[in-house]
């Protein structure tokens, strides 16, 4: 989806996204809707989201954080990794 954020993001709504790691057999880092923050998150809601990270490191809606999140909503979220 989004590799890596450096800007502000607000007022978002990510709703029914499934990220398939495991169909490319790969490993990995920061495998998300988005991949790495390094700005400002803000008013976001992840809502039907299917995260399979295959033997990743760092899986998540965001897999890593190196800015700012502030009121982020999280619903039917599932994140897998095996």
């Amino acid at each position: 989806m989004i590799t890596s954020l450096s800007g502000t993001m607000e007022n978002v709504i990510f709703d029914s996204i499934s990220i398939n790691n495991r169909v490319k057999g790969l490993g990995g880092v920061n495998i998300g809707v988005i991949g790495q923050n390094n700005g400002i998150i803000q008013n976001v809601t992840f809502k039907n989201i299917s995260v399979d990270g295959y033997s990743a490191q760092r899986i998540g809606c965001i897999g890593q954080n190196n800015g700012m999140i502030q009121n982020v909503k999280v619903q039917d979220v599932k994140i897998s990794a095996d």
